[in-house]
């Protein structure tokens, strides 16, 4: 995700896939945030930007509820 070449659609569909295979792991879903979180500064409109930061506050609000396993997300102080 934090290459300037990579391949950002193959990246989300590796961790959607990576999420399917581990419904609770949280640092997949912490990785999930992230790259919404990157592809909001790509975003082409501002309901795009809107669905994409929703869906990282979303995901990062469900961690920080303690809807996954372990301390993950209190540890790296995800916030934006």
């Amino acid at each position: 995700m934090l290459r300037p070449d990579g391949d950002r659609g193959e990246a989300a569909r590796l961790l959607g896939r990576a999420s399917d295979l581990a419904p609770h792991d949280s640092s997949i879903k912490h990785s999930i945030a992230e790259q919404r979180l990157q592809a909001v500064d790509r975003s082409r409109t501002p309901l795009e930007k809107s669905k994409l930061l929703r869906e990282a506050a979303n995901i990062s609000a469900g961690l920080v509820r303690g809807e996954s396993t372990d301390n993950f997300a209190h540890h790296t102080g995800w916030s934006r």
